[in-house]
């Protein structure tokens, strides 16, 4: 069954993704080398301190495959592929374990296939190891679960242990963990009325074990700052952060977390500006309010029952809640209303999943809190470190809440209470999948045309030469682009230049330029200095022997710093 569910959705997955084959690296790409490089010298494959530090275990694997392929990226997007595909593979267990039916197993594993939520953890091949870790977290959620199924001590030994080595080899996007097994314990209690003091003793002992191996002599404590990023610093500016943001006029920044969950579930801005057109009347508003009451009802009543009198009783107090909050003028805009709608909706579809399947089987209500407490834990993280903002959908960040969202979406079909409900839902899940599919292709094409790897290769082969001038000169260097098209010349010039820079010419240091594409601010880098404020500079005037410019034409850049000079002096 797994091979006849697999296979069909890795050849897919190829033909969604062909265009990330042939991508070059981006900006993040070489200052993630950089920093391997920084932390582990060149010569070097590892180095434990520099591994745990927090963004450690991903450089470390972008490292290695740099000692093995070079500069060459195909190699690269390659693997993150294969991973990918691998994370995919991984929810397999999960699904089986409540249901026999092949339809929701194989609409979960294409929805996380092709899911435009997190999509930079491919287009940036260095996030690639996300993709381990989630294999890891499917392998320890099947492990938790197994642990109150027969087989306690032994499964509930392995969780711990998967725990201790998930929290090592994560980047800091991935510590959803924490909260997730204090979630994971609530729900626990909540079904089966009891604690297992295993996890509960367990969980603490792992978590110190590893502080303890941060504080180490040895190891130095790049593992004690990724855990206090998110248990100490973070949340005590999140606390501070939101309440100010709040306090400024924002009312919007706690429901900030609900509408990151439907960005996950409505793709990116495209599907959220097609229901934005309701907006435009009051008829249309209240349209909108019925459409997506009547839509989460008959969602719901696709695996439980509803009276009619209760259908009704719903439904009024539905519609009149979102047309409110639509009318409230809380939210930013229209995306993000539509995202906070969705958000709610799909939470309001999960706590009633959850209940329904508590009355028939235990096991699949605890997969469905336990997938849904991965989701808002990870939720919680991301906006723990963000507070005053709801990223775009395919933000890397997002790459760890959307595989719960994929189990929740293969239970809610598996849940279906005949074979026609089953299909209705399988259709709304088939509607998700196209939307996702739709974006993502759209996104790796658009990045393909500006940064695919021979049009990268062919203008970096361009980049001036600096390393000579940082070594006499203490100021920045400023270095002023110009181009006909934004778009190729953000991705291949002005994102990541020093980090580009230092990789091509062998620099140990990160090089002191400045570099952008507007005219203003180097006439102020010249004049006073006050353009070199958003690169945390001292402001004064930068020498005109230190201003560089640059035109790029097609795939090559043309030096225009003689121009340029002379057109400062005027």
């Amino acid at each position: 069954m797994f091979l006849s569910i697999f296979v069909p959705i890795v050849v897919f997955s190829i033909y969604v993704f062909r265009h990330s084959f042939g991508l070059g690296f981006g900006g993040d790409d070489y200052l993630a080398l950089l920093d391997y490089f920084r932390g582990t010298g060149r010569d070097s494959l590892f180095n434990l301190d520099f591994f745990l530090w927090q963004y450690g275990p991903q450089d470390t694997l972008f490292g290695g495959m740099y000692h093995l392929f070079g500069l060459n990226p195909m190699p690269f997007f390659v693997l993150s592929f294969m991973l990918r595909m691998f994370a995919v593979a991984s929810i397999y267990p999960l699904l089986r374990k409540i249901t026999s039916y092949k339809l929701p197993v194989f609409m979960s594993m294409l929805f996380l296939a092709t899911a435009f939520a997190g999509l930079e953890t491919t287009s940036w091949s260095f996030n690639m190891a996300a993709y381990l870790v989630i294999v890891l977290l499917n392998l320890l959620i099947l492990t938790l679960i197994h642990g109150h199924n027969g087989h306690t001590f032994h499964f509930s030994l392995l969780s711990v242990m998967l725990f201790f080595i998930i929290i090592i080899l994560s980047p800091t996007r991935m510590l959803g963990l924490v909260p997730f097994v204090i979630f994971f314990q609530a729900a626990l209690l909540l079904i089966y009325r009891k604690i297992n003091f295993t996890y509960f003793f367990g969980f603490p002992l792992a978590f110190l074990t590893i502080l303890a191996i941060g504080n180490s002599v040895v190891t130095g404590n790049g593992l004690v700052e990724r855990i206090n990023i998110l248990v100490h610093e973070r949340t005590a500016e999140t606390s501070v952060g939101a309440i100010a943001i709040h306090n400024s006029g924002n009312k919007e920044v706690f429901l900030y977390p609900v509408e990151q969950l439907g960005a996950i579930i409505v793709p990116s801005s495209s599907t959220g500006q097609f229901f934005s057109y309701f907006f435009q009347t009051t008829k249309g508003v209240l349209v909108y309010s019925l459409f997506l009451s009547v839509l989460t009802m008959a969602l719901i009543n696709g695996f439980a029952s509803f009276r009619t009198k209760h259908r009704v009783f719903l439904l009024l107090p539905a519609v009149v809640s979102i047309y409110f909050l639509k009318t409230s003028n809380i939210f930013i805009n229209d995306i993000h209303f539509v995202w906070f709608t969705a958000g709610a909706a799909f939470t309001i579809i999960i706590f009633c999943l959850a209940i329904s399947s508590y009355k028939k089987n235990k096991t699949t209500s605890l997969l469905v809190l336990t997938a849904f407490s991965w989701t808002a834990g990870s939720i919680f993280v991301f906006w723990n470190r963000f507070p005053d903002s709801v990223n775009i959908t395919y933000h890397r960040y997002l790459i760890a809440p959307v595989v719960g969202v994929a189990i929740l979406l293969g239970i809610i079909v598996s849940s279906g209470k005949s074979p026609a409900k089953r299909m209705f839902l399988a259709l709304a899940v088939l509607w998700l999948i196209i939307c996702n599919t739709n974006q993502t292709q759209q996104y790796l094409k658009n990045l393909y045309n500006n940064r695919n790897s021979t049009l990268t290769k062919s203008i970096t082969d361009t980049y001036p030469t600096v390393g000579t001038l940082l070594d006499t000169n203490k100021q920045p260097l400023v270095f002023y682009f110009q181009s006909n098209n934004p778009e190729v010349l953000y991705h291949n010039v002005l994102f990541g230049f020093p980090a580009i820079v230092a990789i091509r010419e062998k620099l140990d240091i990160f090089p002191n330029l400045v570099y952008t594409d507007s005219w203003e601010e180097v006439k102020n880098d010249y004049l006073d200095g006050s353009g070199l404020k958003r690169f945390s500079y001292s402001e004064s005037p930068v020498p005109l022997e230190n201003i560089f410019s640059y035109y790029l034409d097609s795939n090559i850049l043309i030096d225009t710093t003689s121009e340029t000079r002379m057109k400062l002096q005027k």
